[in-house]
């Protein structure tokens, strides 16, 4: 398992304590894993707590896939928090985890430290026009992300049009 490049561990029913077992083999200093998914399994912010201390330290992972779990917003901020630190991972999907407002903001700040994620995922998580906000205002400063998914959420007009100036070039001026 250690040598292994890519994991599809999709529709497994796997919960938490698979987690920590994971998060251990992805912490060992042999490990050679560079993508995961883990997408519609039963992980809630526990196991994403786990592989969260194993982002902390792992040096090889580039693609970690937890859709449709329940991770929210507390696994949110448990990943958030590492990928502050984690120089490796380049794509991040966490659509379907019912992060809300408040899994959004930690995410947003992880981005604003964070130079290394160029795609992330957070289509269908309940994130209104504060959340939208809160990651327009982190779009302005970050020049790494090159695809950020938002579809499906309730982010309204006000997040829409905050996204919007954020994406925008910066005026030119002329003499």
């Amino acid at each position: 398992l250690l040598y292994c490049r890519s994991l599809r561990l999709d529709s497994n029913q796997f919960q938490d304590p698979v987690m920590e077992l994971l998060g251990s083999v992805l912490s060992g200093k042999d490990c050679r894993i560079q993508k995961i998914s883990l997408a519609e399994n039963q992980i809630s912010n526990k196991g994403a707590k786990a592989l969260a201390r194993s982002l902390l330290v792992n040096r090889s992972l580039t693609s970690l896939d937890l859709r449709s779990n329940s991770i929210g917003p507390q696994g949110a901020k448990a990943l958030a928090d590492a990928l502050k630190i984690n120089r490796t991972l380049t794509f991040l999907s966490l659509q379907s985890n019912a992060i809300r407002d408040n899994g959004a903001r930690s995410v947003a700040e992880a981005l604003a430290a964070n130079r290394t994620l160029s795609v992330l995922h957070l289509q269908k998580n309940t994130i209104g026009p504060v959340g939208a906000q809160q990651m327009a205002d982190t779009l302005k400063q970050n020049r790494s992300l090159k695809e950020l998914r938002f579809s499906s959420n309730s982010i309204g007009d006000g997040g829409a049009e905050a996204l919007a100036k954020a994406l925008k070039p910066a005026e030119q001026f002329h003499q």
